[in-house]
C-alpha cells in the first residue's frame, strides 16, 4: 500500500474513532479531568512508539532540537 493512502487511512480512522468515543464521554464528567486523561493516555501510547521510532541521538539533545511550536497546540 502506498505510504500516502496509508496515511489518509490513519486520519480517517483516527478521526472517527476519536469522534464516536468523544460522543460517548458522559455530560456529567469534569471536563479537565477527562481533558487529563485522555492527554495521559496518549503520552502513554507515545512512550510506546519509541519502541517502533528510537530516538537517534540522546534525550536531551533531542529536546533541545525542539522549538516552541511543540507546546502551542497544546494551548490551542
Amino acid at each position: 500500500m502506498n505510504i500516502f493512502y496509508g496515511a489518509i487511512a490513519l486520519a480517517v480512522v483516527g478521526s472517527t474513532l476519536y469522534h464516536i468515543f468523544q460522543k460517548n464521554i458522559p455530560v456529567t464528567a469534569n471536563p479537565p479531568l477527562v481533558l487529563a486523561i485522555t492527554y495521559l493516555v496518549a503520552f502513554a501510547g507515545s512512550l510506546l512508539l519509541f519502541a517502533v521510532f528510537p530516538l537517534p541521538s540522546p534525550l536531551v539533545q533531542e529536546v533541545r532540537r525542539l522549538n516552541a511550536a511543540v507546546l502551542l497546540p497544546g494551548l490551542a
